[in-house]
């Protein structure tokens, strides 16, 4: 073979060996399965556990009590994190309470907690931007807007759901939505998901609406007692 045609030969071989790595790769990824002992946790190279049942706001309330009783729970957010409430994911709680954040004072819990543990303590510190008031009127809000496709308890399961493919999400399957910020969810209200039945909301409900509805379907992914 002519020395000048070995290096395209050569360099396609490589191509089609990197190509089969990257598939081989593909196909061996762990794949997230929604409120499953353990999802991939976005790009950050480990694995989080998630639990099976659904964390409680009230064990977390009592751990973050007992843990760290100076913490700022309230604007947990903007204390620990520097960003608005918005911004940030349940994800982000988590790994902040898991590894702690010592430039500002917040221990790291993941010694002291177990997994299980430390998702009762992001329930707890997310409960606290859903207030009994606004709650009732965003649940008028999702009963009439939302429920018929994505169930009255958030499971997917509502009366207009049959034959739905892809099936409605049902938001109680917190795993699945640990990574997305508010913001995310806001979008995907106000927006509709392409590929979907669920259409968009941004020209129906008001953005006022809308950011309750994101406060409000969170609520379906946590307890609120000890139970």
């Amino acid at each position: 073979m002519p020395t000048g045609a070995r290096a395209p030969r050569k360099a396609m071989l490589a191509a089609l060996s990197a190509a089969a790595a990257m598939l081989v790769a593909a196909c061996q990824a762990p794949v997230a399965v929604p409120g499953s002992a353990l999802t991939p946790a976005g790009e950050i190279g480990r694995y989080v556990e998630y639990p099976n049942s659904l964390p409680s706001a009230g064990r977390g309330e009592a751990l973050w009590r007992q843990v760290c009783p100076a913490c700022d729970a309230d604007g947990f957010s903007q204390t620990y994190l520097g960003k608005d409430r918005r911004a940030i994911s349940p994800l982000d709680v988590y790994l902040a309470v898991s590894d702690g954040v010592p430039d500002r004072g917040l221990p790291a819990l993941k010694d002291r907690l177990a997994p299980p543990e430390r998702w009762d303590v992001v329930a707890f510190l997310w409960s606290r931007n859903a207030s009994r008031e606004l709650m009732a009127q965003a649940e008028q809000a999702y009963l009439g807007s939302c429920s018929m496709c994505h169930g009255p308890l958030g499971m997917g399961d509502g009366s207009a759901a049959h034959g739905l493919e892809p099936p409605p999400a049902s938001f109680a399957l917190g795993g699945r939505y640990m990574w997305f910020t508010d913001t995310d969810l806001f979008q995907f209200i106000s927006q509709g998901k392409p590929g979907t039945a669920m259409p968009p909301w941004r020209h129906i409900l008001t953005a006022e609406e809308r950011w309750l509805l994101v406060d409000f379907i969170r609520t379906f992914a946590y307890s609120a007692g000890e139970e």
